[in-house]
């Protein structure tokens, strides 16, 4: 039973039931408001985590950002409201400095729970919210972009940008410094998955299946997964998967495929067709052309009915068609793999931990 003098969604004053929720927009104003009033998220420096340990860092920032991120859904333009666009422009700018985003070697830490001078670099759940965080950022500049003007601002550190720049060719900058981002977070991920049997892998089989089933290129599965940072390649057989930050690295590819998934999908539209003109030496100027390089138009790619922001898409996935590709093997051998071991437990009557091996009744009894 819906109260209407205490549910904070319903019009106190609404009569009949099509006339009793607040609109959409209204909904995200209220819980934006409440959001940025919090104490927590008040700290000039950005956001913190709790109360009695009021520290900033790159893993507090990322979850703010993506915290205000889905206040958009809401049909709100956080870049309309100046205290909003401030708060994302600080945060921001701090994972940029706390990750070296200027240097070629980037620096995934894990502050503010492990310091700034730890040797353990590329943090699994780090890398996977700046991805996502990136991907976000790069949705807020479109739309800065598309209504000229420039209020996630970067510093000019990472754009080097001259002086006298209009803000659309500012945001033009910062875009293409964030998609760079992306795809060295989609490296950094990728060359982190974790290998299974080394280069041979394993063969993958679905519950029941007498024969292997093979990824599109015939391949074996290769990867098993994420544990919390990247380790040697020497040390992936004596690793076992993290379902916790497998979880992270493929939840960050799935923004990224949501994100681009048109986008994606035309430019493997575009490699199959060439596939196919390569087997017919008449339809192919070049039989050894390349998705990344080659004309979209000459094989059957119409961008003439997209906008400038889709067309801006299609061009960066084309000219990352090889990063994604790779990102989208680990994933989803990762996915397999996952299933695989999930096959072999009796999740009915069996407990595992997050790295899949079996917990007694009596250790869990124990520990508590």
């Amino acid at each position: 039973m819906i109260n209407k003098k205490t549910d904070p969604l319903l019009k106190k004053e609404s009569k009949g039931i099509f006339n009793q929720y607040i609109n959409r927009s209204d909904i995200g104003k209220q819980m934006l408001d409440s959001f940025m009033k919090n104490e927590l998220n008040r700290n000039a420096e950005g956001f913190v985590f709790k109360a009695d340990s009021p520290k900033v860092g790159v893993l507090t920032q990322c979850y703010g950002i993506l915290t205000l991120a889905e206040y958009s859904k809401f049909d709100i333009d956080l870049g309309a409201n100046k205290e909003v666009a401030e708060k994302i422009n600080v945060a921001f700018n701090d994972v940029l400095t706390r990750i070296n985003a200027d240097a070629e070697e980037l620096n995934f830490g894990a502050t503010p729970y492990v310091n700034e001078e730890s040797d353990v670099k590329d943090y699994t759940e780090t890398v996977a919210l700046v991805l996502r965080v990136a991907i976000e950022i790069r949705r807020l500049l479109t739309i800065d972009y598309d209504n000229d003007r420039n209020t996630i601002e970067l510093d000019n550190k990472y754009l080097g940008a001259p002086k006298g720049l209009s803000d659309e060719e500012t945001t033009l900058l910062e875009i293409s410094f964030i998609e760079n981002l992306i795809v060295k977070c989609i490296e950094v991920l990728t060359g982190s998955a974790l290998k299974v049997n080394g280069d041979l892998g394993v063969e993958y089989y679905l519950k029941g299946d007498s024969e292997p089933l093979p990824d599109g290129n015939g391949d074996n599965l290769k990867y098993k997964g994420w544990t919390f940072t990247r380790i040697p390649e020497d040390k992936h057989d004596k690793t076992e998967t993290s379902l916790y930050f497998t979880y992270l690295a493929c939840d960050a590819y799935l923004a990224f495929y949501e994100t681009f998934e048109k986008s994606i999908k035309l430019v493997r539209k575009m490699r199959n067709n060439i596939r196919v003109a390569q087997k017919d030496p008449e339809k192919s100027a070049s039989p050894a052309e390349d998705v990344v390089t080659a004309d979209p138009e000459k094989y059957g790619i119409d961008l003439s009915r997209f906008d400038e922001g889709k067309s801006r898409d299609f061009y960066f996935i084309k000219r990352i068609y090889h990063t994604v590709s790779k990102f989208n093997k680990v994933v989803l051998d990762a996915g397999h793999y996952v299933d695989m071991r999930f096959s072999q437990i009796d999740t009915t009557k069996d407990f595992f931990s997050y790295n899949f091996n079996l917990v007694t009744s009596q250790s869990i009894e124990e520990s508590i």
